[in-house]
């Protein structure tokens, strides 16, 4: 957790009444990279009062939480931006040596390593939202469908987009990845489930034990994907067989967006709402195939929290912020660095280029597509 040069606050909150604690702790971390509180035991201020801490109701539950005061300012980068029609999802390098991004408007996108866009829609008698997108096996990319007809599609590198429908019609798909079985994976979060579509369009339904969202190949060819409704990251084989459900400890219980390593970890966007009342603890999570998790609170600042992750060129995990409309970046041992310099759009999913290609490609929310140089 690198936190020189922030300063903290240490907020209380009684679970009983549900109201905050007016008087709070001031701590600070300044040339160091460690927090102290007063020098008070905590225990004897949680159980009593203690000079500058708090009066507390026997009998009442409270939680406590570090709020930043202020951060470290971010470093600015070299980001090229280009203006896309609609809004852009998710995005994967293709196998055509362009990047491919799912929108919201009934589209697949398609932009080239100098900027060009092509957008590819889907036939009329389509309602249809692109949300997770990959790049397959047989030379096309596929993506799913999160609207109205719940449907995985593919689109040819000449634009023409086939369309696959689920059993079920109320199911919402969600992201999609290649496996190592020459299929396509992919999330049903509404439905527990985890779907297998062969590259003919053939698919089969696996059951999970909660609501599963991001989808990756680990590093020992099993299929990894987030339960943020249950705080875990559950484990399943090519067969369709959820054999481990790892809960996540510390502070990120709410896993997102999850990518393989290249340190043979499976690394995760995680967040943590606090005591109902909105304040999130934004961090990356690094979870071994044992399942034990170590996180890396980017920004303890009310209202973050960490959105795509994916592993770059350069060995390191970058991920984005996009409700401050950062870019981050984190070493495999969770150095953690954040860049600005984009022009007020939110950056949400993220993917390296192509092979050769040194940039990270992003999408952004309000309309457009970003690289940043590495």
């Amino acid at each position: 957790m690198n936190i020189s040069n922030i300063q903290f606050e240490l907020a209380a909150f009684d679970g009983t009444t549900f109201g905050p604690i007016p008087q709070n702790f001031e701590l600070g971390a300044l040339s160091g990279h460690s927090v102290s509180f007063p020098g008070e035991d905590l225990r004897h201020c949680i159980f009593g009062r203690c000079s500058g801490g708090y009066n507390l109701v026997a009998g009442h539950v409270y939680w406590w939480e570090l709020i930043a005061l202020s951060v470290p300012p971010s470093i600015p980068a070299a980001i090229s931006e280009f203006p896309a029609p609609s809004e852009p999802v998710d995005i994967t390098a293709g196998p055509d040596g362009a990047l491919w991004f799912s929108e919201d408007d009934f589209m697949v996108g398609r932009i080239t390593l100098a900027g060009a866009v092509s957008q590819f829609p889907f036939p009329p008698s389509s309602c249809y939202d692109a949300s997770g997108i990959t790049s397959g096996p047989d030379g096309n990319v596929w993506f799913t469908d999160s609207n109205c007809r719940s449907m995985i599609g593919k689109v040819t590198p000449a634009g023409k987009v086939t369309e696959y429908p689920l059993s079920n019609a109320l199911v919402v798909p969600t992201d999609i990845v290649s496996g190592p079985d020459g299929n396509l994976w992919f999330t049903e979060g509404n439905a527990n489930k985890i779907g297998r579509i062969t590259t003919s369009g053939s698919i089969t339904e696996f059951p999970t034990p909660s609501e599963p969202g991001s989808i990756v190949v680990g590093p020992d060819h099993a299929f990894w994907f987030t339960e943020g409704l249950t705080h875990t990251i559950g484990r399943m084989t090519t067969a369709g067989v959820v054999t481990n459900e790892y809960p996540i400890p510390g502070s990120l219980h709410g896993p997102d967006e999850i990518a393989k390593g290249p340190d043979g970890n499976l690394w995760f966007a995680g967040y943590e709402t606090c005591c109902g009342f909105g304040y999130n603890l934004e961090g990356i999570g690094k979870m071994t195939t044992a399942g034990v998790v170590t996180d890396y609170i980017i920004s303890p600042l009310p209202f973050h929290a960490a959105s795509g992750i994916a592993v770059g060129p350069d060995g390191n995990l970058w991920f984005t912020e996009l409700d401050i409309g950062v870019i981050g970046r984190i070493t495999t041992t969770g150095s953690v660095t954040e860049f600005s310099g984009l022009s007020g759009k939110l950056p949400n999913q993220i993917t390296a280029g192509p092979s050769g290609d040194p940039h990270m490609w992003f999408t952004e929310a309000s309309g457009g597509i970003g690289e940043i140089h590495i």
